[in-house]
């Protein structure tokens, strides 16, 4: 999986959630002014300290489904948004990309069901604060 802009990399937040740019890598993430410092200390203490140059979406590609940091994302109730490049075929034949937002398990499922030649690519993790703050560090 290559990302190949730059325009995902960003921290924002609203009244319910966190939104992360997936192009972050974990160094940037823990630099970023936005980022809460519970979800700072969270990266610290249940993912083992990642790879720094680790972008957010290479890690959720890349994890095996037992690991802590799968269940750290999935107990964050993450959401996951991605775009499969030409997937969804229209009337008129013309290929469109098509974008999907979804748990982190489902995304998993997805990503696992696509074939080798479907190129994609994560653009966004959304983290609800909600399961941000019943998450004792």
């Amino acid at each position: 999986m290559q990302i190949h802009s730059e325009d995902f990399k960003y921290v924002m937040l609203d009244s319910m959630k966190v939104y992360i740019g997936a192009s972050l890598s974990y160094a940037e993430l823990q630099k970023q002014d936005q980022t809460p410092f519970k979800l700072r200390a969270i990266i610290m203490s249940y993912m083992k300290n990642p790879d720094e140059n680790l972008t957010i979406a290479e890690h959720l590609v890349s994890m095996a489904s037992e690991s802590m940091e799968y269940l750290t994302y999935r107990q964050l109730k993450c959401k996951v948004k991605f775009t499969t490049m030409g997937t969804r075929v229209r009337r008129g034949g013309k290929k469109q990309n098509e974008t999907r937002v979804m748990l982190l398990e489902d995304f998993r499922k997805v990503i696992d069901g696509l074939g080798e030649e479907t190129d994609f690519f994560v653009e966004e993790v959304s983290i609800s604060k909600l399961s941000l703050m019943a998450f004792s560090v």
